[in-house]
């Protein structure tokens, strides 16, 4: 068969629209993927729907389908996108809408449900992942349960020939595998070309990392014209392999070390990556640049040179799914409060910790000491803790009190006391802002796959001026139904393991000694839950003996003290030549709990770069 094209549209909901617009009229796809859904997204959502019925979908989806509808349609892309959120049909008539407006008649468009399963959730009681909490104590607060459905869930309504997916909650890879198990005609448990397909989408999903985005360092890793950086698509054959690129002319760079970091990215375990539809082995994953002679190339070229931009990707594996599925929960959990007022000048360091020291005093008298909060001085120690970066004196600070608090008026109160610093505080503070937020965490656990049910629902708009869907079954429309049982990403739960390869004997001599890890290595961090990733990769492979040698589990864990409180685990990948590291307890509680400005541990890869090399 021929090679698949296939692109990322989108990594986040507020991802850029220009670059999926480009890919939808210049990158000769099969199908464009929009994965725009993050973990609490769909309880801030079901808020949304809550006050509106006709709400709860991603306020961007008109938007982003004006841009790529008529390219994708005259090329016959199929569009395949999470951005139903909340309240799928909904998204679906809204796509229909856009299609009326476009004048583009009998666009088909199918919407997948079932990912809802609250009603499942408050009859029964099942323990939270990473928490001695079962769901029946979050009932009361409760807003949102969605499972996480895989590609099978995907299938019927390509099957339909849709030319516009919408689903709620989809593992993320899975909006990409599911069009590649359609076209090649993989099998449900075809665990390694599965497996091989589920990389292809880990490397995708999350747009411009694979590309340059989120990895630039002036100076020591330039990425080109950044500012218009160019989303990924992927050639993949039919045996999964693939090979990763961006149009010609784009912003951005793609080559072994963006590979490898998005490869890493937000993964525990590389050799047991757990999805909907399988277990995913990334082990032994290789990015080369050329084929070797005589291995088939996915572009029909036998020992071609790929050149700039194009990276092959090979070696993916699978095995059998998980049994149960991922769930996650949205629930209501109170209120933060929050102040900030800058210091600057000589002795802003000074003055910004007077200031720290009085609203201490200040929460005490409020009655609030007792309450689980963060003071600290950006510019000192609000990323890493105390200890990294504590003997650099600053220009200036900016000093910020996060409170957690079970009322709005307890957090209205932490803004006023920050304010009241203008008259009642050290010299030269200013740009005092205050804010309250009502906290919609979220939680995880997991259920039994036969209790799910997911549905696919098309819709055909039969002409420009015909009715957008109400409901299955409506005059002017045709609707099928397929129930399939799904499976979700597991990924958080943990599976504890040693080393992945040994490590080698002896180091390569070092003709000359860099100063920092920085000047021989890339990063980048993650997260998953509570838990912080955190991948290390050799610019030269050459270097990851020392690499490896320099950085232990124990090694990384004293570095981020007061950051990292529990166990770090380690798996090196020497063909690779990264090092892995997944650190327990080092996200305040997790993303949407967290009072931490970091709370995604998005910034903990650029201080590992600061590790000297003797």
């Amino acid at each position: 068969m021929t090679v698949f094209r296939i692109g990322s549209g989108a990594g986040y909901a507020g991802d850029r629209i220009d670059p999926a617009q480009d890919l939808a009229e210049c990158g000769q796809l099969n199908a464009l993927v929009f994965e725009c859904l993050a973990e609490r997204t769909i309880a801030l959502a079901q808020l949304r729907r809550s006050q509106d019925p006709n709400a709860g979908f991603d306020p961007l989806l008109t938007e982003r389908m004006r841009a790529v509808l008529p390219a994708c349609v005259a090329q016959g892309t199929t569009v395949i996108t999470n951005m139903g959120a909340a309240n799928p049909l909904a998204a679906g008539q809204a796509v229909l809408a856009v299609a009326r407006e476009l004048g583009l008649p009998h666009l088909k468009v199918a919407v997948v449900t079932g990912d809802d399963v609250l009603p499942w959730m408050l009859a029964n009681d099942v323990p939270l992942i990473d928490s001695e909490q079962t769901t029946a104590e979050l009932r009361e607060s409760l807003i949102s349960s969605n499972v996480y459905l895989g590609a099978d869930a995907l299938l019927p309504a390509l099957q339909a020939g849709a030319h516009v997916i919408v689903t709620g909650r989809v593992a993320d890879p899975a909006l990409f595998l599911a069009p590649l198990m359609h076209h090649f005609g993989w099998g449900a448990d075809d665990w390694p070309r599965l497996g091989a397909g589920l990389l292809v989408g880990h490397l995708l999903e999350c747009a411009a990392q694979v590309t340059g985005g989120y990895i630039a360092d002036p100076g020591q890793f330039d990425v080109p014209d950044l500012h218009r950086v160019g989303f990924p698509l992927a050639e993949v054959a039919a045996d999964g392999t693939a090979v990763i690129t961006k149009l010609p002319g784009t912003g951005g760079r793609v080559d072994r070390l963006t590979c490898t970091a998005q490869l890493l990215y937000e993964v525990e375990d590389p050799a047991r990556y757990l999805q909907p539809d399988v277990v995913g082995d990334f082990s032994g994953v290789r990015f080369t640049s050329a084929f070797a002679p005589g291995a088939p190339h996915a572009g029909g070229t036998v020992g071609a040179t790929l050149g700039n931009d194009r990276v092959a990707v090979s070696g993916a594996s699978g095995h059998p799914r998980p049994e149960q599925l991922k769930v996650t929960l949205g629930y209501r959990d109170g209120f933060v409060g929050e102040g900030q007022i800058s210091y600057a000048g000589p002795g802003a360091r000074a003055r910004g910790e007077l200031a720290l020291s009085i609203l201490r005093h200040r929460l005490a008298v409020a009655g609030l000491a007792g309450l689980e909060h963060r003071a600290e001085l950006l510019g000192v120690n609000a990323m890493h803790g105390p200890h990294l970066g504590a003997d650099r004196e600053p220009y200036e600070v900016r000093v910020r009190l996060a409170v957690r608090c079970a009322t709005r008026a307890q957090a209205e109160r932490v803004g006023q006391e920050v304010e009241a610093l203008y008259l009642n505080g050290p010299a030269g503070g200013g740009g005092v802002t205050q804010s309250v937020r009502e906290v919609v965490a979220a939680a995880s656990a997991l259920m039994p796959r036969d209790a799910v049910q997911a549905q696919c629902h098309v819709f055909e708009l039969r002409h420009a001026g015909a009715e957008a869907l109400a409901a299955p079954g409506v005059p002017g429309a045709d609707s099928i139904s397929a129930a399939t049982a799904t499976n979700a990403n597991a990924a958080t739960v943990p599976t504890p393991v040693g080393e992945q390869t040994a490590l080698p004997a002896a180091m390569p001599t070092q003709t000359a000694q860099p100063r920092r890890l920085q000047d021989i290595a890339i990063a980048r961090s993650g997260d998953k839950g509570n838990r912080a990733t955190l991948s290390v990769i050799a610019r030269d492979p050459a270097d990851f003996p020392l690499l490896a040698q320099l950085l232990t589990a124990e090694r990384v864990k004293a570095h981020y003290t007061g950051v990292v409180h529990g166990d770090v685990q380690r798996h090196t990948l020497p063909h690779l030549g990264a090092v892995h590291f997944v650190m327990h307890d080092a996200l305040g509680g997790g993303v949407t709990r967290s009072l931490a400005l970091d709370a995604h541990g998005k910034t903990l890869s650029a201080a590992i770069l600061d590790v000297p090399i003797a």
